[in-house]
């Protein structure tokens, strides 16, 4: 597997590099990789449901698929797609505006994880 670094630039890394490594040292290559595709395939049922929880504002399952997505994504070491999650969290429910931006942020950050984990794992992340 390659080596996980911080990308340069000001944009925080969707990976907590450090989090990665002590997972691929502790487990292994191919049981990290079993873990990334495990998770990728639990995220993208969460995102597809939180889309359609958006799209029909529906904020309270919308909060709720964000909570189990920030949880998951913390225990991965993914902060930042952790952190847009708990946004949508903390958005009040009065501010629809607020809600799908921060709903939207969550996405952004699913979709930019999915490209930096290409880059980590040897198989392309379908």
């Amino acid at each position: 597997m390659p080596s996980i670094s911080e990308p340069s630039g000001s944009l925080q890394s969707a990976i907590d590099a450090a989090a990665l490594e002590a997972l691929q040292t502790a487990s292994g290559n191919e049981l990290l990789k079993h873990a990334i595709k495990s998770y990728l395939a639990a995220a993208d049922e969460m995102h597809t449901r939180l889309e359609a929880a958006m799209a029909a504002a529906r904020w309270q399952e919308a909060e709720e698929i964000a909570r189990c997505i920030a949880g998951l994504a913390r225990d991965m070491g993914f902060l930042a797609l952790s952190t847009a999650a708990r946004g949508l969290m903390d958005a009040s429910h009065d501010d629809p505006h607020r809600l799908r931006n921060e709903a939207q942020m969550v996405i952004i950050e699913h979709e930019r994880l999915r490209l930096e984990l290409a880059g980590v794992c040897l198989e392309p992340v379908a």
